[in-house]
C-alpha cells in the first residue's frame, strides 16, 4: 500500500536538495550567473511551502491512495516449485500454506499509543490461562477460536476496519499483487569470513600455507585491541530477513495456498509474515 504522504515526503526531500545545490553553486561561483536574482530558489521554496500544507491536510484526514485497508496474513513455508504461465514460460515459486487467521487484538493510538492489529494462526489445545484470557474477546466473537500457536502484530494506519474475531484468509490478496515476506532465515552454524562476509581470502601463490580462507589482520598496534564491529568468523543465519517486491502468481483458496514468485526466507515449515506493499 502506498500513501500520499510518502510521495510528498520524497518530493520535499528532492526540493530541499535542489535548494541546497543552488545555494552551493552560488557561493562557489559555478553557474552563479544563472541565479543572481535566485528566482528558481524562490519558486522551489513556494512549492515546498505548498507541499507542507498538503501534507498537514492529508495527515489530518488520513487520505490513502489505492487500497482501503492494509493486507497481511501468516503462513507456513511448504516447498519450492514451478508453474507455467499462459505463454508457456516456467516461473519458480515458493508455496506457502496460509491458513485462516483471526484478529486477536486491535490497538489504537488513544489507548495504546500506536495503531496495530494482532492476529493468531493455528488452533492449539495447549493454551495456558494467560492466553485463554487474552483471546476471550476473540472467542466470544468467533466460536472457531480456541487458542493460537502463533500470535503476531502488524502496525497499521488509521481507520483500518478490523474487528476482534474477524477471519483473514488468502482471498484478501489478488494474483499479481506485490508483497513483502518476513521470516527467520536458515541457520548455517559457525562460518568463516569467506562464507559469512564474502572475503576474498589470502593469496594462492607459492609459499602460502593455510592462508586461503584466513581473515587477515584484525587490528593495529594501537589501540591494542580489536575494534568494535570488526567482521570476523561467527554464527551465520537464523535471523529475521525481509524480502520485498515478490509477486503472488497463484492463489488456491480451497487449499489456502499462495504461490509466490521467487525465494522466501527459512526452511520448510518456517512461519512467514506476508504483507502487501
Amino acid at each position: 500500500m502506498q500513501f500520499a504522504d510518502e510521495y510528498l515526503f520524497r518530493g520535499e526531500k528532492l526540493i530541499l536538495f535542489l535548494i541546497s545545490q543552488l545555494n552551493r553553486d552560488r557561493r562557489s561561483g559555478c553557474l552563479g550567473f544563472l541565479f543572481i536574482s535566485s528566482p528558481i530558489t524562490n519558486k522551489l521554496i513556494l512549492i515546498l511551502f505548498v507541499i507542507r500544507i498538503i501534507s498537514f491536510v492529508i495527515g489530518e484526514n488520513s487520505f490513502v491512495i489505492g487500497e482501503e485497508i492494509m493486507k497481511f496474513i501468516l503462513g507456513k513455508k511448504i516447498s519450492s516449485s514451478q508453474i507455467f504461465n499462459e505463454k508457456g514460460n516456467v516461473i519458480p515459486v515458493t508455496l506457502v500454506q496460509a491458513e485462516p487467521c483471526f484478529v486477536a487484538q486491535v490497538k489504537n493510538s488513544q489507548k495504546d499509543g500506536y495503531e496495530s492489529v494482532q492476529i493468531g494462526l493455528r488452533k492449539t489445545k495447549k493454551a495456558n490461562k494467560a492466553q485463554k484470557g487474552h483471546l476471550q474477546k476473540a472467542k466470544e466473537a468467533n466460536s472457531n477460536v480456541s487458542g493460537a500457536a502463533f500470535l503476531r502484530e502488524f502496525k497499521t494506519e488509521k481507520d483500518q476496519s478490523f474487528n476482534i474475531g474477524d477471519e483473514i484468509k488468502v482471498d484478501i490478496f489478488k494474483e499479481g499483487e506485490i508483497v513483502k515476506v518476513t521470516g527467520i532465515s536458515k541457520g548455517k552454524g559457525f562460518q568463516g569470513v569467506v562464507k559469512r562476509h564474502g572475503f576474498g581470502g589470502g593469496p594462492k601463490s607459492h609459499g602460502q600455507k593455510h592462508r586461503l580462507r584466513a581473515p587477515g589482520s584484525i587490528g593495529a598496534t594501537f589501540p591494542e585491541r580489536v575494534p568494535k564491529g570488526r567482521r570476523m568468523a561467527g554464527r551465520m543465519g537464523a535471523e529475521q530477513v525481509t524480502v520485498r517486491g515478490l509477486e503472488i502468481v497463484k492463489i488456491d483458496s480451497a487449499a489456502n495456498i499462495l504461490a509466490i514468485k521467487g525465494a522466501v526466507p527459512g526452511n520448510k515449515g518456517t512461519l512467514l509474515k506476508i504483507i502487501s506493499q
